[in-house]
């Protein structure tokens, strides 16, 4: 059996590297920052993955503002951008037609949290409260009631009542989409457009975590947070009836 010369083996190889799309026809270049010229740098902080819905999903952070932008599989954060694939160490774009590698820089292993951290910690030191009558208040709960609670929260997640996200002003965290009248959620005094950022004591940007504590939850606890309404703060904490 004759052998394929050489260059028809390589146009061959050409052709199939050519089909597999934008990702594979080229190598990728490897970034630390994604420079769009204009100032507007960004670079990935930090991937988190949904444990309700799977999604995974990319925190990025513009340089020069400190502002946050978070992005799924198939996402487009910025004109001319789009996310391909997202994994722990790096994130794959698409930028204006070409292929680019961004790597995930964290700083001690955790700036994945650092965005909502930093937000909360400049909140609390500017801007003002909302007043007693508009922000949340104490819920007390029985451990049956919290649980069941916890689920609606679970099924909220699913149904996009709630999720991670940014508001209008780029602070990240737990967004509330809906608060059906009567719900938790409203019970709680969020409504739509408030931003949860901590939940005892710790950044509301990982799902994870926050399910993790509403699965220890024990009587006699309480479970202070924190949420951003525009400008504003407000706090208020869930107690479970010992």
């Amino acid at each position: 059996m004759r052998q394929p010369k050489p260059w028809f083996a390589a146009v061959l190889a050409a052709a199939f590297i050519a089909s597999q799309g934008p990702g594979w026809a080229e190598p990728l270049e490897a970034v630390r920052v994604l420079d769009l010229g204009s100032l507007e740098r960004w670079r990935a902080v930090g991937t988190l993955s949904s444990s309700v819905t799977g999604a995974r999903i990319v925190i990025l952070e513009q340089e020069s503002t400190g502002r946050s932008k978070t992005a799924r599989i198939g996402g487009t954060p910025m004109n001319g951008v789009k996310v391909l694939s997202i994994s722990p160490g790096d994130v794959i774009l698409e930028v204006q037609g070409r292929p680019v590698r961004l790597e995930v820089t964290r700083g001690g292993g955790a700036t994945a949290l650092a965005p909502a951290a930093a937000l909360e910690t400049a909140a609390r030191e500017s801007e003002p409260a909302l007043p007693p009558s508009t922000g949340p208040r104490r819920l007390r709960l029985t451990l049956e009631e919290f649980h069941e609670a916890a689920n609606v929260l679970r099924r909220a997640f699913v149904s996009g009542d709630i999720g991670l996200g940014e508001n209008d002003d780029g602070v990240f965290g737990v967004l509330i989409e809906n608060a059906p009248p009567g719900g938790i959620v409203e019970r709680l005094g969020l409504r739509p457009g408030d931003v949860v950022v901590a939940i005892n004591g710790a950044p509301a940007a990982n799902e994870n975590a926050a399910f993790g504590l509403l699965d220890a939850a024990a009587p006699g606890q309480s479970l202070p947070f924190a949420f951003r309404r525009g400008r504003q703060v407000g706090q208020g904490a869930v107690e479970i009836a010992p």
